[in-house]
């Protein structure tokens, strides 16, 4: 009996141990900020309270392959009531699916209905109030884990605001920032010569 007693104690001491020196070999957890690539709002010529704001940002290859825990997109935005600034409109963001440049995203070419713009399956939204300074939060968790999964190439995400009776985003007041929280195991490279 003691024999045993001993050799569990021994046992658990080395999982122990295990469980202690494997978070420091290779693993890897923490907080980011993304940088943002571009940012753009267009509307709808024909109806100004129609707009879509894009945006992307460059995602580090160190979060490719990692578990995301959450990611959150802030966004000072500027914008117009329509005579009624205490009702507040939705806002989803879904994640872009064809290439675009700031200089060249035009309201005709898909971005008024979404086809074969942006993926609506994936997607998020919150509600504010249509003033400049308002703060979209948007827990974009799921649009950045479809990008560090590879299923989807990253091309940015799109925020379409609904209800323009009541008004409408008109641009960004300050720079967006997008933070991730990942955890997992850093996939090493080969070293020199396939080593």
């Amino acid at each position: 009996m003691i024999t045993v007693k001993g050799t569990l104690r021994i046992a658990s001491v080395l999982v122990l141990a295990a469980a202690l020196l494997i978070p420091a070999v290779g693993a890897l957890a923490g907080t980011v900020d993304l940088d943002l690539g571009e940012a753009v709002c267009v509307g709808d010529p024909e109806s100004p309270e129609r707009t879509r704001v894009l945006l992307r940002f460059d995602v580090p290859a160190a979060l490719l392959g990692t578990t995301i825990d959450f990611a959150e997109l802030h966004v000072t935005v500027l914008a117009d009531a329509d005579g009624v600034a205490e009702l507040e409109v939705p806002v989803e963001a879904f994640p872009v699916t064809r290439e675009w440049t700031a200089d060249a995203v035009e309201w005709d070419g898909g971005w008024d209905t979404g086809a074969d713009s942006w993926n609506d399956s994936v997607g998020t939204y919150c509600d504010i109030l249509p003033r400049d300074g308002s703060v979209l939060d948007l827990d974009v968790t799921e649009i950045v884990q479809i990008w560090c999964r590879n299923e989807e190439e990253n091309m940015g995400l799109v925020l379409v605001p609904y209800l323009p009776d009541r008004g409408t985003l008109t641009g960004i007041q300050a720079q967006p920032s997008l933070w991730v929280w990942y955890t997992g195991t850093r996939t090493y490279g080969p070293g020199p010569e396939g080593h």
